[in-house]
This record gives C-alpha cells, sequence and structure tokens, in this order.
C-alpha cells in the first residue's frame, strides 16, 4: 500500500483509528506538524482541514506549516504551495480546492467558464451521499448553491431534506433559497424552523437573511414567537440583515415582547463593532425612519418596559438619529 501523504513510498503503519496509511518519514513528519505542502492537501482531502492534525494552529491556507518542529527546507516547500482559486484543470481539482479550504464563503466559490456546471453536481452530490466527513459535506452543498438552477438539484434537495436539515442547516437552507421555487421555499424553510429540534435555534434563523422577500420577516417574527427564543441581540442583528421597511418595524414594537426588542435592536445594531459580522457581506437597505414618530413610539414604548437593556438601545437609537429626548 502506497502513503497517502507522500504517494510515493510503501506505507508502514495507520494514523490511529483514521483512514490514513503512512510511510514512516511522513508519519514522523505528520507528528512534528512539518507536512510538506502537498502532503498536507493529499491528507486534508480525506479527512478534512479541520480535523485536529491538520488544522489553522500548525498550516496555512496553502499548505506550508506555521512552526514545524524539525527542521525543513523552506524554499523547497514554497516549491509546493497550494494554489488556491485555479486555473483548474478539470472539476475534480476545483472541487479538492474548495473542499480543503478552512472556511469558506459562497462569494468565495467562483465557479469559471472551462468548467461544468453538470459535472461538478454529480461530483459534489456524489460527496454528499458518500463522504464521512462532516466539513466536506457542508461545503458540498455550499458549492452546489453556488450552481445554476436544474431539475435535477431541485429533485436532489428534496431528497435529501429531512436527512441533512439539521446537521447541515446553514448550507443545504442556503442550497435550497438558490434553487427552489419561493412557493415551495417558505413553507420548506417555515416548517424547519418551527418543529426542528436545534441545538442553536437562534443561530438558525440566519438562513432568512437570504431570502429576496419581505416573507422571511413574517416567518422570523412567527418562529420567534412560537419557540420563544432567548431574546438576545443577535435577533436584532438578523432581522436587520433581512432590510426591513420602518413600517414593519414600528408594527413589531408597539406589538410589545417577543418581537419588540428584536424590532428595537434593529435600529441600532449594525453600528456596533461586535456585530459587523452580520453585516459585513451583505448589503444593506437603509431605514427610512421618521424621527418625530420614532421619538413618540419609542417614548410611550419605555412606559411599559423599561428593563435596563431596553433603556440602552433606545439610548442608542437616539443617538444614532441624533434625536434629544430624555429617557
Amino acid at each position: 500500500m502506497i502513503c497517502d501523504s507522500c504517494k510515493l513510498d510503501t506505507a508502514t503503519c495507520k494514523w490511529e483509528d483514521l483512514p490514513v496509511s503512512l510511510c514512516e518519514a511522513c508519519k514522523n513528519l505528520l507528528e512534528n506538524t512539518a507536512l510538506r505542502p502537498d502532503m498536507w492537501f493529499r491528507l486534508a482531502r480525506i479527512i478534512g482541514p479541520n480535523h485536529y492534525i491538520l488544522h489553522d494552529d500548525f498550516y496555512k491556507e496553502d499548505g506550508c506549516p506555521y512552526a514545524p518542529e524539525v527542521k525543513i527546507d523552506d524554499n523547497e516547500y514554497k516549491k509546493y504551495k497550494i494554489q488556491r482559486g485555479g486555473p483548474y484543470a478539470d472539476e475534480s481539482d476545483f472541487i479538492d480546492d474548495i473542499l480543503t479550504r478552512y472556511l469558506v464563503h459562497e462569494e468565495e466559490i467562483v465557479i469559471g467558464k472551462s468548467l461544468n456546471p453538470s459535472i461538478i453536481f454529480k461530483l459534489v452530490a456524489k460527496e454528499i451521499a458518500e463522504t464521512d466527513v462532516e466539513e466536506f459535506r457542508y461545503t458540498a452543498y455550499q458549492i452546489m448553491g453556488n450552481l445554476p438552477s436544474t431539475d435535477q438539484i431541485h429533485k436532489f434537495i428534496y431528497e435529501r431534506w429531512d436527512n441533512d436539515k439539521n446537521e447541515y442547516w446553514g448550507a443545504i437552507a442556503r442550497c435550497a433559497i438558490k434553487h427552489l421555487p419561493e412557493s415551495e421555499l417558505l413553507e420548506l424553510i417555515k416548517s424547519s424552523l418551527l418543529t426542528e429540534e436545534w441545538q442553536y435555534p437562534n443561530d438558525c434563523l440566519e438562513v432568512l437573511t437570504g431570502f429576496q422577500s419581505k416573507d422571511a420577516i413574517f416567518i422570523f417574527s412567527e418562529v420567534v414567537a412560537h419557540r420563544k427564543l432567548a431574546l438576545a441581540l443577535n435577533l436584532g442583528a438578523y432581522l436587520r440583515a433581512c432590510n426591513p421597511q420602518w413600517s414593519i418595524i414600528k408594527k413589531f414594537i408597539k406589538s410589545g415582547r417577543p418581537m419588540s426588542l428584536p424590532a428595537i435592536d434593529c435600529l441600532w445594531v449594525e453600528d456596533s463593532p461586535q456585530y459587523n459580522r452580520y453585516f459585513s457581506r451583505r448589503k444593506l437597505t437603509p431605514i427610512d425612519v421618521d424621527k418625530t414618530e420614532l421619538t413618540e413610539i419609542l417614548v410611550e414604548y419605555l412606559k411599559q418596559d423599561s428593563m435596563p437593556r431596553v433603556k440602552k438601545a433606545v439610548i442608542s437609537i437616539f443617538d444614532k438619529y441624533n434625536i434629544n429626548t430624555d429617557v
């Protein structure tokens, strides 16, 4: 059996309980966080780049080790640096590149004109169906979400939905948002958000920010009310990223808890550095606030709900809109 790392020498051992066979030389390099980039890449494609023996505490995105514990030839290693983003020899080369990245954002998945989307679909569908590596399955859905819509993809999402929606929610839900007709999509997303047992129920609402429809906001409000979610600030950030109009925000504030708090938070949270990550890759539409109406609504609201968390949010809103009113 040939070593999975160097692909040259005979493998003499397995690495723990992983499906990885190594020669003595590569075993020594792995133990000392000193794999050459091409060796790192081959192992990453088998067990995933974020496995503890390969992750980014030890290796850079290009496969070079940060601090090898044995002496290496830096110039020699640089010859093997992984070139991200192509050009790609074929569709498999493209998929291998994406699947071996530590973190993948959808906008970074660029399918060039030389690549055949139908071949990519077949390859990622196979990956999703057969892989034992969870991060590969998640990233494969991200790739599928960037392919042109087809009946094959439509059918595939439905076939895998019940099996994968919990563990791979963010990726499969965004894939569905890209490919399914809105008439089918809204009920699919809504029913899952309302009924599934989520480990992090608040975070699951983030996918709603990918809709180009005000219906996402009403799904958001129904889920918040039905699931009795913790009214953390990230709910206000998600609501803001859905680009609500002032008419909807004021309706939520007047309705009282639970939706009043996310509605209030969405008026100021985009200015908080702590929550920049929610907006850095989204285009926010300015909220058409009527300052006089806003002042009246919030002053009246504070008469009913004057908790310190609410007061602090209202003060932040008045500062943002240059409103001089005592609270």
